[in-house]
């Protein structure tokens, strides 16, 4: 059914399955629902931010403690993005408070020499 009616791109193709996840890997609300539920049990409808979902558990694995060797990659892969971003950021705050920018009132941020948002 979820190959066909799912308007997930990152699951439909694989029918709905997430694969093995954990609750902080889920949008909160799916989360507490999907680790509420009993293995082989339906659960939902539960209505995310992302729309409206249902799934079913169909296996738990137990919880076990993360080891330095699991997680040494993809911890120095987020020091080193972390740091690249501190850096990049005070590089763009000096550009701009060293540019002579003038902005319209309608357009003028909070902070004229800050770094714009570029999340949202």
């Amino acid at each position: 059914m979820a190959r066909r009616s799912s308007l997930d791109g990152a699951t439909r193709d694989k029918g709905g399955l997430l694969g093995t996840v954990t609750a902080e890997q889920l949008d909160a609300e799916y989360a507490a629902s999907a680790f509420a539920a009993a293995v082989g049990q339906p659960l939902g409808p539960v209505k995310t931010k992302y729309g409206w979902n249902v799934g079913r558990v169909t296996r738990a694995v137990p919880a076990r403690p993360a080891t330095f060797a699991s997680v040494a990659k993809q911890l120095k892969t987020t020091l080193v993005q972390e740091k690249s971003v501190t850096i990049w950021t005070a590089w763009l705050r000096d550009l701009i408070g060293s540019a002579d920018v003038e902005y319209a009132d309608a357009y003028l941020p909070a902070d004229p020499d800050g770094v714009p948002d570029l999340a949202g």
